[in-house]
């Protein structure tokens, strides 16, 4: 019965905590399937494929039905000859090569909202990293400041002791700041977890469902090689953006040239007033409009597109320029804050730890004051706050690199898949 409810209580156990915190591969993989604006990008691709196959057809015909030259005193159909009662089928044609351009334009569209929600994933992956990343950092702070309230209370608890002994080098005021030291640890926790819940505020938001703490050990980057800035999804986007306006231009060219028509008639005619059968008629017919009376107006359009495509191009120019010296600012930053965080780990607070030791057995022999000691102590634990700020500091570039050098691929998203 005993180990049945212990089983138990350890299901439950685990239970909860799966429910309540959160690794940051979980984390990367529910944003990424809860993001409406992925989703939407999605459902758009499809609409622009959809929108490529419908070009490839001709203008919708016009059927018309009417009654020709009847008589304006009675409406009699048999009175003249010429009334008819007529079928006319017309057929609008698209300028040589229209088609092909648009059909061009809604595919690039189509690429465009592709290269869209691939962006889209890297950026989020990389915001909900840093939320992640936050979160852990605050959450590793709260952990230090609870061991560092223990080692304070334990000082507290060697003055006091010092102190109702006798021993000459300890005072009251000594039990005092002791006391305030571990006071001042008790409200670093207070922060760290008013901090830590506004990382998690922050991160939940963009998750299906509210996590209380995250888990796991911190995401590792590998070392990439040069990549190519212009293989990133955004500088893509904005490439296709500009194949898109000169394809515009294309068509606006296009629109210089007249649009021809076609049509076909067929008149049914009554008897005669004898009787007589009257032969039906057919009529054909050719249509074209006159663009060049318009002429301004047609190269007014021409030449905003052609401004527009030059526009595009000094957008994804700046863009690329803009990346660039984004990701080596950023490689810059992420070495020294590598660096920093190794001085620190391996050095800094390894002397700190022997010096706050050394000061402590100095003070119980009555050679160093609790001045001296509490100094120690409070130094070892800033050093190791920072050393936490720096490894999360590093992490973030690293987080930023791995973004700037994003790759573009050939998936595709499906309307409402789950990535």
């Amino acid at each position: 019965m005993y180990k049945t409810t212990l089983f138990i209580a350890c299901l439950l156990c685990n239970q909860y905590a799966s429910a309540t915190t959160l690794s940051y591969q979980q984390a990367i993989k529910q944003a990424l399937n809860n993001d409406k604006q992925s989703q939407a990008l999605a459902v758009q691709q499809q609409a622009w494929q959809q929108g490529a196959n419908a070009v490839a057809f001709l203008p919708k015909p016009q059927i018309s039905l009417g009654l020709m030259n009847a008589s304006a005193d009675g409406l009699d159909l048999n009175q003249q000859a010429m009334t008819q009662q007529q079928l006319k089928y017309s057929q609008k044609l698209p300028q040589s090569g229209a088609q092909v351009l648009k059909k061009s334009q809604a595919t690039l569209k189509q690429q465009t909202k592709q290269l869209e929600w691939q962006e889209r994933q890297a950026w989020l992956t990389y915001q909900v990293g840093l939320l992640w990343l936050d979160a852990h950092k605050q959450q590793s702070l709260l952990a230090l400041y609870k061991q560092q309230q223990q080692l304070f209370e334990q000082t507290a608890e060697v003055v006091l002791a010092q102190y109702q002994s006798g021993q000459p080098n300890t005072q009251q005021a000594d039990v005092l700041e002791a006391q305030l030291a571990v006071s001042i640890a008790q409200q670093k926790i207070i922060e760290a977890k008013q901090k830590q819940q506004h990382a998690l505020l922050g991160l939940n938001a963009w998750l299906p469902q509210t996590f209380e703490q995250v888990s796991g050990p911190l995401p590792q980057f590998e070392k990439q090689q040069k990549s190519n800035i212009r293989k990133h999804p955004k500088i893509m986007a904005l490439q296709a953006q500009i194949e898109q306006a000169e394809l515009t231009t294309e068509i606006k060219q296009l629109s210089k040239k007249p649009q021809w028509g076609l049509s076909a008639a067929y008149g049914h005619r009554k008897r005669d007033e004898m009787g007589q059968p009257r032969e039906d008629l057919i009529s054909l017919a050719v249509s074209f409009d006159l663009p060049w009376i318009n002429k301004k107006h047609q190269d007014a359009g021409v030449s905003q597109a052609a401004l527009e495509a030059d526009a595009a191009v000094h957008n994804w120019q700046q863009a690329i320029s803009n990346m660039q010296a984004e990701l080596a600012a950023t490689s810059q930053l992420a070495t020294l804050s590598e660096t920093l965080y190794q001085n620190h780990q391996n050095r800094l607070v390894a002397q700190s730890e022997l010096m706050a030791s050394a000061q402590l057995k100095a003070y119980q022999s009555g050679t160093s004051s609790l001045n001296e000691l509490l100094n120690a102590q409070q130094t070892t634990l800033a050093l190791k706050s920072q050393a936490i700020k720096y490894l999360h500091q590093w992490k973030a570039h690293l987080m930023k690199i791995q973004y700037l050098q994003s790759q573009t691929n050939t998936a595709k998203p499906r309307s409402g898949e789950q990535p």
